[in-house]
């Protein structure tokens, strides 16, 4: 019995399509999920349809929403995330409709 599922192999840094299937057929959604299926580092991109199916019957190492930094060949797998080591940390900014004009980013305006 296998605990995590057979691999395509290698894909591109561009590619964030599911890859659930073969390499000749795979799903190719948009993929949703970042998942690590071992701690040596083997990890893949499904959409939330598979992500579903492989919770029911494999077992992984961690997952996350599928981010900014995934597909980096230097990020780093966090439980929430992927983070480059050293690069610009992603912040989203909300302002508030009634906050002071001197508060607004610079290049915002209303």
């Amino acid at each position: 019995m296998r605990l995590t599922p057979q691999f395509n192999g290698e894909r591109s840094d561009h590619d964030r399509t599911c890859g659930y299937g073969t390499p000749e057929n795979h799903c190719g959604k948009p993929a949703t999920w970042h998942v690590l299926w071992t701690v040596d580092g083997t990890n893949s991109l499904d959409c939330d349809e598979h992500m579903a199916d492989a919770e029911k019957q494999w077992v992984f190492y961690g997952r996350h929403r599928l981010g900014p930094h995934c597909l980096h060949p230097e990020a780093l797998f966090y439980e929430d995330r992927c983070e480059v080591p050293g690069g610009p940390r992603q912040v989203d900014l909300t302002v508030r409709e009634d906050a002071p004009p001197w508060l607004l980013p610079e290049g915002l305006s209303r």
